[in-house]
């Protein structure tokens, strides 16, 4: 077994239900990565953000992703209006800005997938 890194690539959990974050950082961490929802924490810093956006209100999103983002790190953007065949990295997630896009409920795999093709894991 190869040691654990210290410092492995940290996810930010934004608005994201409580019950549903638990879930993503069991996920993330038998992946390898690590997942808080801690904005003030700096090592390791965060390598991307997982963002909950419910509606299929573009500006919000928008707003969110341009003025809210810090250092303009990779978004990913969970949502329950997505239909499970959009591509995660396709025309939706670049009208709205994001690294990627995925539908909630979601697949482990696809989650983890996702990840860690955005932050090279």
């Amino acid at each position: 077994n190869a040691p654990r890194d210290p410092f492995p690539p940290r996810v930010l959990l934004v608005d994201i239900d409580p019950a549903m974050a638990s879930l993503l950082v069991e996920w993330l961490a038998a992946d390898g990565m690590a997942a808080d929802a801690e904005t003030t924490r700096t090592e390791p810093p965060a390598a991307l953000i997982l963002i909950d956006l419910p509606s299929r209100d573009r500006v919000a999103a928008n707003v969110w992703l341009g003025l809210r983002r810090p250092a303009r790190l990779p978004v990913v953007v969970l949502s329950p209006t997505l239909l499970p065949h959009v591509s995660p990295q396709g025309e939706v997630a670049r009208a709205l800005g994001a690294a990627a896009v995925l539908p909630s409920p979601l697949s482990r795999d696809l989650l983890c997938d996702t990840i860690a093709t955005l932050v090279n894991v």
